[in-house]
């Protein structure tokens, strides 16, 4: 596996208010983003740029965070995936994350944050129950997306895990470490 470093990581103003999240379409939050990289940058021409993709981390543009001086925020320490019958696809992010605390030497409760992205409650309620470990209040404290940046957006945190369900019995899990 390739190494991946996040050197940078933009919020989406989604917040959440008695419960529900505010609405935008992911057009205006994509341009948001878009707009804040291009912020920080403001002299980049990304046409001019053969081997990065602007916002997105890629393997190939590591080479161009040598020499920039900024230091890599996080690291990727582990991945895992798992399939399970598609009757119980919403379990598939269980074992994925186990997988990938496992190859990572940690134990359940070492990330300090912890994601869950499941889009119906119901999903979320069966992975739970599959950890009785996990207490209902830690997973998703800012929201539940799946980005790799987002588990850090709060300070402190050593280690964060993040676990989804991509769908038809498939799920997928990674550790970040700082």
């Amino acid at each position: 596996m390739n190494t991946v470093h996040i050197a940078d990581a933009v919020r989406a103003p989604i917040s959440c208010h008695n419960g529900a999240l505010a609405s935008d379409h992911p057009d205006g939050l994509a341009a948001h983003t878009i707009r804040a990289l291009l912020d920080r940058a403001p002299d980049l021409d990304p046409a001019l740029i053969e081997d990065v993709d602007l916002g997105n981390p890629d393997g190939v543009g590591e080479e161009g965070l040598r020499g920039t001086g900024r230091e890599p925020r996080v690291r990727i320490g582990a991945t895992g995936a798992s399939a399970t019958d598609p009757h119980h696809f919403g379990l598939a992010p269980v074992e994925a994350a186990n997988r990938a605390l496992a190859r990572a030497a940690k134990e359940f409760d070492d990330p300090q944050v912890r994601e869950l992205n499941a889009a119906p409650a119901a999903q979320v309620l069966g992975c739970l129950a599959e950890w009785p470990e996990f207490t209902p209040a830690v997973p998703n404290p800012r929201g539940g997306a799946g980005a790799p940046g987002h588990p850090f957006a709060r300070r402190g945190s050593g280690t964060g895990a993040a676990a989804l369900c991509i769908g038809v019995g498939q799920g997928l899990a990674l550790v970040l470490e700082r």
